[in-house]
């Protein structure tokens, strides 16, 4: 749906994932987490794609 939103623009969207569904469980799982954020939230704003 987003994409359909955004085509044709110059907008671009960013996945945030603020379970972490796709990290696996271990110790400095959290620290993990808010890198994967923070990369998506950078991805999105610099127009690319992680």
């Amino acid at each position: 749906m987003m994409r359909d939103l955004v085509k044709g623009t110059e907008d671009g969207f960013g996945i945030l994932d603020p379970i972490g569904t796709n990290l696996t469980p271990k110790p400095k799982l959290y620290l993990q987490l808010l890198r994967q954020q923070a990369d998506a939230l950078s991805d999105c704003l610099n127009g690319t794609d992680s």
